[in-house]
């Protein structure tokens, strides 16, 4: 009697250890590939949040940044209604804004959409879902001119605020990552209702971008032309200021807003 052995097909411990490797291998690059793309998508995101703050800002500082003045030939100008920015209404510096209060309820409707979608950058569960949006005042100087007769004679200041936004980041402890991957300005800490501007230098767990209120108008984006605004601007502002009236009244040096639009 004879016995043959019977050779059986399958796949050894190590195939199998090998083929679970390749998966797991080949699992680890699509995954790292998908969690690259997905922050990619959410910084993007987080970038079209921010302008679309900067372009309320904007509009509310145009809105507020000055005063009505009407000049005559002769006499002292008369003034409307000042804005919630003119120096005459003493605003504090920093000036925060309410995004509910002064962006997105009518009649201002600076915003559009609110609150803005959930992003996995932003800690939506703080006041206003993670963002604090501000002006800063960044000049307040003497603007004068110069006579022949009587040297250097003041015609008044020169305001200049710069908007700022910030938002609460979820994760504060990769606030440095955050900010090189997300482009901001600088880290900052929470100041009361506001959040420090960068040359305080308080970093924290919040990301800020500074800009001036021109460079935020959406002229930017219908208009190639944006860059002049803030000169055409101030041309506006110039034409509608008479000049040699402040010049021939000595007694009348009032606070001018020259570059309101910034």
């Amino acid at each position: 009697m004879s016995f043959r052995r019977i050779k059986q097909q399958g796949m050894t411990l190590l195939e199998v250890l090998l083929v679970l490797a390749i998966a797991a291998s080949v699992f680890a690059i699509v995954f790292q590939t998908y969690q690259s793309m997905r922050s990619s998508t959410d910084a993007q995101e987080v970038g079209q949040q921010v302008n679309t703050m900067f372009q309320a800002l904007s509009g509310f500082y145009k809105a507020n940044c000055s005063r009505n003045i009407s000049y005559q030939y002769a006499g002292a100008p008369t003034y409307t209604t000042a804005g919630l920015l003119d120096p005459s209404n003493a605003p504090p510096n920093p000036y925060s804004v309410s995004i509910t209060a002064q962006l997105v309820t009518a009649p201002n409707n600076y915003i559009k959409q609110w609150p803005l979608p959930i992003n996995p950058f932003i800690d939506n569960t703080a006041t206003d879902h993670g963002f604090v949006v501000q002006f800063n005042l960044v000049a307040n100087a003497p603007n004068q001119i110069t006579d022949s007769l009587n040297g250097q004679i003041p015609i008044g200041k020169l305001y200049l605020w710069q908007s700022q936004v910030a938002i609460k980041l979820r994760n504060a402890a990769e606030a440095t990552t955050d900010q090189n991957l997300l482009q901001a300005n600088c880290t900052s800490s929470l100041n009361g209702a506001t959040v420090f501007p960068c040359n305080a230098n308080k970093p924290g767990g919040y990301l800020v971008w500074e800009r001036m209120p021109s460079l935020s108008q959406t002229t930017m984006s219908i208009s190639p032309f944006w860059v002049s605004v803030p000169m055409l601007t101030i041309f506006n502002r110039q034409y509608s200021n008479d000049t040699f009236l402040e010049m021939n009244s000595a007694s009348w040096a009032g606070t001018q807003y020259y570059l309101c639009g910034g």
